[in-house]
C-alpha cells in the first residue's frame, strides 16, 4: 500500500473516531440533563422538535447511521480535554453566530482583551463559565450510553445544554463589560 494512502486512511479512522467521541461526549452530557431534570429536558425538546433544523438533523443523524458509529466497539474514552473544549466552544460559537444571522444582529464576541482594565477578581469567574468543555463531570461520572437510548435527542440535550452554558457566559462577560464601561 502507499504511504500517501497510508496517512489518508489513518486520518480517516482518526477523524471518525474524534466524530465518535464528540458526538458520544455530547450524548453523555445530553443523558445527564435527562436524568437529573426532566422538566428542563421536557422543556428544550418540546421548543426544538417543531424547528426544521431539528428535524433536518434527526434525517441526517439516521441517513449517516452516526448511532451505529457511536455504539459499535468499546465506548470510546470519556474525552476530556483540549479538543472536546475546542469543539464545544466551535459549536457553541456558531450556534451564537446562528442566532445573531436570524435576528440580524452582528455576533460580538467579549474577549478578555475587552475587559483589560477589569478586576482580575471579576474575571476569574467569567474564565470559569468560558471553559465549557473542560467542566467537571458529575460525582458519579457521565452516564454510559445504551443501544436503549434515543441517542438524536440525547447530542441534541448535550448541544442546548452547552449553547445555554454559552449563553450564559456570554451574559455574564457583558455584563463585566458593561460595569467596567459604566465605571
Amino acid at each position: 500500500m502507499e504511504w500517501g494512502d497510508q496517512a489518508l486512511i489513518a486520518r480517516v479512522r482518526a477523524a471518525t473516531e474524534g466524530t465518535r467521541a464528540f458526538l458520544c461526549a455530547l450524548a453523555r452530557r445530553g443523558k445527564h440533563l435527562a436524568q437529573s431534570d426532566a422538566e428542563r429536558t421536557q422543556r428544550l425538546l418540546e421548543a426544538v422538535r417543531v424547528h426544521p433544523l431539528y428535524k433536518g438533523g434527526r434525517l441526517g443523524f439516521d441517513l449517516l447511521e452516526l448511532e451505529d458509529l457511536m455504539l459499535d466497539g468499546p465506548a470510546p474514552a470519556q474525552v476530556a480535554g483540549y479538543f472536546e473544549a475546542e469543539a464545544v466552544r466551535g459549536l457553541a460559537q456558531a450556534l451564537l453566530s446562528l442566532r445573531d444571522t436570524l435576528v440580524q444582529r452582528p455576533a460580538a464576541p467579549v474577549r478578555v482583551a475587552d475587559a483589560a482594565t477589569s478586576d482580575i477578581r471579576e474575571l476569574v469567574p467569567l474564565a470559569e463559565h468560558l471553559t465549557l468543555g473542560e467542566e467537571r463531570p458529575p460525582a458519579e461520572g457521565w452516564p454510559e450510553l445504551t443501544s436503549a437510548d434515543y441517542l438524536y435527542d440525547l447530542v441534541v440535550l448535550g448541544v442546548l445544554r452547552q449553547a445555554s452554558a454559552a449563553l450564559d457566559a456570554d451574559r455574564r462577560a457583558a455584563e463585566v463589560v458593561s460595569r467596567h464601561a459604566d465605571a
